[in-house]
Order: structure tokens, then sequence, then C-alpha cells
């Protein structure tokens, strides 16, 4: 009688230790899933902020190319304004 007590507690044990474990492994599984989450999101986060630095950049170059383009374009009409004065300064004088 006493083996058979023995046996069955020894299995109750064994039952337990094995309920233990498996709790233990539940938390070491998502803890590692926490982990992996954090560091997906930490990768997304730092792709999207890449590509807002570089649409930030391609905003800017466009800027500096409008500006750029807008200042030719007002020093042409300057230029074509100062021959268009030469001109006429020509014209009058050969009206004396």
């Amino acid at each position: 009688m006493l083996s058979m007590m023995t046996v069955k507690k020894a299995k109750e044990e064994i039952d337990a230790a094995d309920l233990c474990d498996d709790r233990k492994l539940r938390v070491i599984q998502a803890i590692k899933r926490v982990r992996e989450d954090w560091e997906r999101q930490e990768r997304e986060k730092m792709e999207s902020e890449r590509l807002i630095k570089i649409w930030l950049q391609q905003q800017e170059q466009r800027k500096t190319e409008r500006w750029q383009a807008a200042e030719a374009m007002r020093k042409q009409q300057a230029e074509w304004r100062a021959a268009e004065e030469k001109g006429r300064g020509q014209e009058a004088a050969e009206d004396y």
C-alpha cells in the first residue's frame, strides 16, 4: 500500500513539475514575442524616419530648384529690360 501511495505521490509531483515547467515556458515565449514585436516596431520606426528624411530632402531640393529657376527668370527679365532701355536710348539718340 505504501508503494502505491509513493508512486501516486511521485506522479503528482512530476505532473506538478511539468505544469510548472509549462508555465515557465509560456512566460519565456511571451517575453520572446514581446521582444520580437518591440524590435520589429523599432525597425519600422527607423525605416519610417529614413523615408521621412528622404522626402524632406527631396522637398528641400525642389524648393531650392524652384527658387533658382525664379532667380534665373528674374535675372533674364532684368537683362531684357536693360536691353530694351539701351535700345530706346539709342533710338532717342538717333532721333536727335
